[in-house]
């Protein structure tokens, strides 16, 4: 005698839902044409509308994935043009509200490299660096006074490569390479430049911008190097390669949003066949964006086999 009252209750809850579900629906139909109008202004480049249209949106568009994704486009179109302070507070208004979300790690590395950005910039001295080379002490010193400054975190990688700490070494390069892959999107970005194939910088014309934009493969890799750390041995004396580890920089040369970008680095050996394959996770990419990346090599059979490496872009929508 009770499945009675159960299904009047279970009628009454969906009645109850209904009203909210039609609401939602009908608040997505009544902004539709401004999400229209947002994307539109974000694909073509106008970012400035795009940021206005999306924290508009932001505000009233009704809790989903719609929403989480409204969010993260207008904190990468202030970022894209340098409006950090906005940008900033739209990622943490992000994370805020979806702190598991589909985007969480990339606002927490937006804001990783606005905190650079928005920080003083003052980089250390030629005298004071040259006179702190072979002193551990004095270069952390100085990388306290000047924080947010590349060469002072690569003479500190090169001063553990020579004591012998090769993780410390790639510790310290990796900074030095995201520190500059955040100055350098800055730069181009206020100078219109785009990178050729080499890496180096070149002026766009408003052809190559439409050039650029239409590309089917908008991302760049450069500034690659590689690294063989040997294990000092006994004595002193190097015995054998202990790490084999590439780093480098990824720039997204176009005007649209590049998500779950990967890089594949593979190790070859002499005969170009692979020895190794790591999978590096880069994330989201916004217009212009620049990011580094490491790569260590740790499955094969002798480090010594492996003789070079290539770097595919994988996983990009």
């Amino acid at each position: 005698m009770r499945f009675p009252a159960v299904l009047l209750s279970m009628s009454l809850l969906l009645a109850s839902l209904a009203p909210l579900t039609g609401c939602v629906w009908a608040t997505q139909m009544r902004l539709h044409g401004q999400l229209n109008q947002a994307e539109r202004a974000f694909e073509q480049g106008n970012y400035p509308l795009a940021a206005t249209r999306y924290e508009s949106l932001s505000n009233r568009y009704p809790d989903g994935p719609m929403r989480e994704k409204i969010l993260m486009r207008q904190g990468i179109a202030y970022y894209t043009v340098q409006a950090y302070h906005e940008a900033r507070d739209t990622f943490l208004r992000y994370l805020h509200e979806y702190p598991q979300g589909h985007y969480a790690a990339d606002a927490n590395e937006y804001i990783a490299k606005v905190d650079v950005l928005l920080s003083p910039g003052n980089p250390a001295e030629e005298a004071a660096l040259a006179a702190a080379l072979q002193d551990l002490n004095a270069l952390q010193k100085l990388r306290m006074e000047h924080p947010t400054d590349p060469a002072v975190a690569t003479a500190i990688g090169d001063l553990y490569r020579d004591l012998g700490d090769y993780d410390e070494a790639m510790r310290y390069y990796y900074e030095a390479q995201e520190l500059g892959a955040t100055f350098q999107e800055r730069d181009l970005l206020q100078a219109r430049l785009m990178l050729d194939a080499n890496g180096a910088p070149v002026p766009m014309t408003p052809e190559q911008v439409r050039l650029r934009n239409l590309e089917d493969n908008p991302l760049v890799i450069y500034d690659v190097y590689d690294y063989k750390a040997r294990d000092p041995g006994e004595n002193g004396f190097n015995n054998r390669l202990q790490d084999y580890v590439v780093t480098g920089r990824i720039r997204n040369q176009s005007s649209r949003i590049i998500h779950d970008v990967e890089l594949e680095v593979r190790f070859l050996n002499a005969h170009h066949q692979v020895l190794d394959v790591r999978m590096v996770r880069v994330g989201t990419l916004g217009p212009g964006e620049i990011r580094a990346f490491k790569a260590k090599a740790d499955t094969y059979d002798n480090l010594y086999n492996i003789a070079s490496h290539e770097i595919l872009p994988r996983g990009w929508e």
